[in-house]
């Protein structure tokens, strides 16, 4: 899949609208190429920063490949692992108090975070803050490209 209609779907899904279009592409663009395989799963990650919430990472998800690919225009950094080397699925939903720069509390938030356990110790996180919109279809596309049933023993 041609990765502009990629991102473009991801930003559509997500409501993704504090970060420039060309940012996403650039720091997609090396991982994607990596893959050779159709993505058939895309979940964003996001960050609760002082400037707001923002998307932090996205996972791409193809048949056969996890690839986690974090958003920065100055920098490439991702990861690829197999699909099928997921062994734990663990979730957690946590509420946090950002406070303003004088103290006094400004926002209460829920994050909601998913971390996949991986053979040879590695995982991979993604979270979801505050956005009720999104929740469920968020954590059903996690459901989809990671079914309890393909856990490995």
């Amino acid at each position: 899949m041609d990765i502009n209609i990629l991102i473009e779907k991801l930003i559509t899904e997500y409501s993704i609208n504090n970060i420039p279009d060309d940012i996403l592409i650039s720091s997609s663009t090396e991982v994607l190429s990596l893959l050779k395989e159709e993505v058939e799963f895309t979940i964003p990650s996001f960050e609760l920063r002082s400037e707001g919430i923002i998307i932090s990472s996205i996972i791409f998800v193809s048949e056969n490949f996890i690839a986690e690919t974090r958003v920065n225009p100055n920098i490439s950094n991702f990861d690829i692992t197999r699909r099928k080397s997921v062994f734990n699925l663990r979730f957690e939903s946590n509420k946090v108090q950002q406070n303003n720069n004088d103290g006094s509390a400004a926002n209460n938030y829920t994050i909601h975070k998913f971390t996949f356990s991986h053979a040879h110790s590695f995982s991979t996180s993604i979270s979801l803050i505050d956005s009720p919109a999104l929740i469920e279809k968020w954590k059903n596309n996690i459901y989809l490209a990671f079914p309890v049933s393909d856990l490995i023993l």
